[in-house]
């Protein structure tokens, strides 16, 4: 008889997904929305995403981030961890990034800008 071993879903991440933004002038709230809904609509379970905010002020979305991405979460078989990060001061794309890496967990860093809409799989 073969019994197939359940995921241990507080270990590792197998994939950490690190999504860049900047809070400009643009309505960038529909960008960040957007894009995690493309990352959290993956077929990978074994992932996590870390948000970059990378502006000097906390942006107001970040609250109702948290909000939309629990509501995605209840939609999933296990829930995708997000970590968000809003630096202090505004750094290079290549500086944000790596404070990203930092805190990742997972084996393979994919970094994505918060306008990227990842397709289907």
């Amino acid at each position: 008889m073969i019994v197939a071993k359940q995921p241990n879903h507080a270990s590792t991440p197998r994939l950490s997904c690190i999504v860049l933004s900047y809070n400009s002038e643009i309505d960038k709230d529909k960008c960040v929305f957007h894009c995690l809904l493309s990352v959290l609509s993956q077929t990978e379970d074994f992932f996590e995403i870390i948000l970059v905010e990378n502006s000097r002020e906390k942006p107001a979305y970040l609250a109702e981030l948290e909000s939309k991405v629990s509501q995605w979460n209840q939609k999933r078989v296990y829930p995708i961890p997000l970590t968000l990060i809003n630096n202090s001061h505004s750094l290079s794309v290549g500086k944000a990034r790596n404070i990203g890496a930092q805190k990742a967990k997972g084996e393979i860093l994919i970094f994505i800008d918060d306008d990227t809409i990842i397709a289907d799989q």
